[in-house]
């Protein structure tokens, strides 16, 4: 017995019941501890609560513990340490664990690609995520690694190719909006950014689309990939399940999206009602620089650079001890983009060179078209800055 991952909690009437309901039946049941402990990742990604990071530790745990030989124990104690404690060398120890138990799994090589891939490690990544596709070429998740490592190393033809390869696999489905947003970001690099917009829109369902534009809006700050009719619809209609466990992040996005407009007194208004929200959950997990970046961008909105700045650059001071490669993780873009709307061309600069030097989405054709480098694009400095890597 696999257990179940990916995708969106079905809740205590779903799956987490009917693995409960089997651990009730036989409690050394080591698959159905492993589930458990996947359902609490998932919920700890969106509310990264003490009690659902517990719980995913103790149900790696116990599925460890009644089963030594199984597999996915070890990989759901890699991704705790991917996940809660940020601790790159333990996530890969267990994955690796796993990988040996298990080597023609798919999904535990694709976990693994990811973890590398968080780390920085991206030639190595690139042959996991390859190798996992290769054992499951229906696999999205695994296809979209691949498309997504390709993306970051700025072989952009070749990531393309791979898009394409999976895009037919995860079009249809909400539940893969991080594959179907890598090509709106592989189309950005490339400089066209009127394209990626049409690509998303072209997206055939509507509950896929609309995924995908909240998941762009909300967790990478990168509403402007989205086109402005489907982007209101995320901000205004505020879609059944798009916007729970996630309100201070869409009010967020959606405010960058009226500021852009214009429409700063709305802005200021969003930002506002996420404010507390941010300083709640700052306070409560200080060492998340996500929620760090979103707190900086709503003192932005709010008008008050100066704060935005220090809140941001105590983000990135996390993000480079504690998170995913730096300096290419999606938090690292945003802070650079929002340096740029600050006019301050200094940080600006300072983050993007190693970006556009190194492993990131961010090229020099992806600056020429995001609106987010409009203040600083007179500067020499930001001049020269295009001419990197060709």
């Amino acid at each position: 017995m696999k257990p179940t991952c990916g995708g969106g909690r079905l809740g205590i009437g779903g799956r987490e019941a009917r693995f409960e309901e089997a651990i009730a039946l036989d409690s050394t049941l080591a698959p159905a501890h492993a589930a458990l402990a996947f359902e609490a990742m998932l919920r700890f990604q969106t509310t990264r609560s003490s009690a659902d990071s517990a719980d995913l530790h103790d149900a790696a745990l116990a599925a460890i513990r009644h089963a030594p030989s199984y597999a996915y124990g070890y990989l759901s104690m890699g991704l705790f340490h991917r996940t809660v404690t940020l601790d790159t060398d333990s996530a890969l120890f267990y994955m690796d664990r796993a990988r040996k138990l298990a080597p023609g799994d798919a999904h535990i090589l694709v976990m693994t690609a990811t973890a590398l891939w968080n780390a920085g490690r991206l030639d190595s990544a690139l042959v996991e995520a390859r190798r996992s596709a290769g054992l499951d070429p229906l696999n999205g998740a695994a296809v979209s690694r691949v498309s997504r490592v390709l993306l970051w190393q700025h072989r952009l033809d070749d990531a393309w190719e791979s898009h394409l390869e999976v895009r037919p696999l995860v079009i249809d489905s909400a539940n893969m909006a991080f594959a179907i947003a890598d090509g709106p970001w592989i189309l950005a690099a490339m400089g066209m950014a009127d394209s990626a917009r049409a690509l998303l829109s072209r997206t055939p369902t509507v509950d896929a689309r609309t995924a995908t534009a909240s998941f762009l809006n909300a967790v990478n700050l990168q509403g402007w990939l989205v086109e402005d009719s489907l982007l209101l619809r995320v901000c205004r209609d505020r879609p059944e399940g798009m916007w729970t466990g996630r309100e201070e992040q869409q009010l967020i996005g959606c405010a960058l999206r009226e500021w852009r407009r214009g429409n700063h007194t709305r802005a200021r208004a969003m930002a506002d009602s996420a404010l507390a929200g941010f300083q709640s959950l700052v306070r409560a997990r200080p060492e998340d620089e996500s929620h760090r970046m979103k707190l900086a961008y709503a003192h932005f909105l709010l008008g008050d650079e100066g704060a935005a700045l220090i809140h941001a650059d105590s983000a990135v001071a996390l993000l480079s001890s504690y998170w995913d490669y730096y300096p290419g993780a999606m938090n690292a873009i945003a802070y650079a983009q929002l340096a740029a709307m600050s006019g301050d061309v200094d940080r600006a600069i300072r983050q993007l060179t190693p970006m556009i030097e190194g492993y990131s989405p961010l090229t020099p054709a992806w600056l020429r078209v995001d609106p987010a480098f409009d203040r600083i694009r007179a500067d020499p400095r930001f001049e020269a800055l295009l001419h990197l890597g060709g």
